[in-house]
């Protein structure tokens, strides 16, 4: 899923890492791959770790023909409507009323886009398995669950086994 960060209501690619093996039939070379020796290149057959703008992204963006999607927010139709209908002479007095810092903005926004999607694999968890529906609550303890094929037949009691995940 393509990952997008908006900085001032443009839209761009999000950041990510991952670890992928070269099957492009060639040597990659690029500043956004370290290759298994360290160096910006990676042989074919070699894996190597691309750390770069989101590539699903870049793909979305390609296929549009645009360099980002939206548009700056302070050049929006609606939003410049919007300060009028309110009574302001311009969108930077809207913007001053409310305590919109540009540069505080900028900084918080510039500051998230450093932040990196790794693709890794989810961590094992534990978890408490409740079959058929869930708890033993009838009271009697005479609810019987599996049975089926090799599963022997046990009490509902029973079913709160813990698996990985």
């Amino acid at each position: 899923m393509p990952q997008f960060i908006s900085v001032g209501g443009k839209w761009r690619p999000k950041k990510e890492q991952v670890s992928i093996k070269n099957t492009f039939g060639k040597t990659l070379k690029s500043k956004y791959i370290i290759g298994p020796d360290g160096k910006h290149s990676c042989e074919e057959g070699q894996i190597f770790i691309y750390t770069g703008p989101d590539r699903e992204a870049i793909k979305m963006l390609k296929e549009e023909n645009v360099e980002y999607f939206g548009r700056d927010f302070k050049n929006d139709p609606e939003f410049l409507q919007a300060t009028r209908n309110m009574g302001f002479n311009s969108p930077e007095e809207y913007l001053t009323h409310i305590g919109f810092d540009e540069e505080k903005e900028t900084e918080k926004q510039a500051k998230e886009a450093e932040i990196i999607n790794k693709h890794e694999l989810p961590k094992e968890a534990e978890e408490v398995a409740y079959l058929a529906g869930g708890k033993d609550t009838s009271g009697n303890k005479n609810d019987f669950i599996g049975g089926f094929g090799s599963e022997r037949a046990r009490p509902a009691s029973e079913a709160k086994t813990v698996k990985k995940i």
